[in-house]
């Protein structure tokens, strides 16, 4: 093989890191956590996360490592992290609880998304030591949260690796 095929399918390989893959368990592009996604969901990896919206563009998913350093705990991570992808966030259900056995995070609520009406429904985990906090976040119309039943089996599928 020369060394501009090798250059060739070494591009083309990278180029599809970044574009939209098909569903089913989803590993994120830093190899620290998968969760699952429906067909046929457009799925892309985005630097360090992946991000999901069902094929009527009406509910969206974001999963990705939590990146707020100067937060104290879990559930200012939590609120940071759903404010940095929602606007005017209002959470109405806020609890703390385990995953997997690791403490965890889940939040609840309303907010806008470029000028709609959403809900949202999000967990954040803590993996413990020094691996990453991790965070899941679905959200859209109201309607198509509640008719999609594949959204809690998203906020379940969360695995850190």
């Amino acid at each position: 093989m020369t060394i501009i095929k090798a250059g060739v399918i070494g591009l083309f390989v990278v180029l599809l890191c970044g574009a939209a893959a098909r569903a089913g368990m989803v590993t994120s592009p830093n190899g620290k956590f998968s969760i699952w996604t429906p067909d046929p969901w457009t799925v892309t990896k985005k630097r360090s996360g992946i991000t999901a919206e069902n094929p009527k563009q009406s509910v969206y998913v974001v999963a990705a490592p939590v990146g707020v350093v100067d937060a104290d705990n879990l559930d200012e991570q939590a609120r940071a992290f759903v404010d940095n992808e929602i606007d005017d966030m209002k959470i109405t259900k806020d609890e703390e609880s385990k995953y997997q056995g690791f403490p965890a995070r889940t939040l609840q609520g309303t907010g806008r998304d470029e000028g709609d009406d959403i809900v949202f429904q999000c967990i954040v985990v803590d993996p413990g030591g020094d691996r990453d906090v991790l965070a899941v976040l679905i959200y859209g119309d109201a309607k198509a949260m509640q008719e999609n039943n594949a959204v809690e089996k998203i906020l379940s599928s969360l695995k850190p690796l």
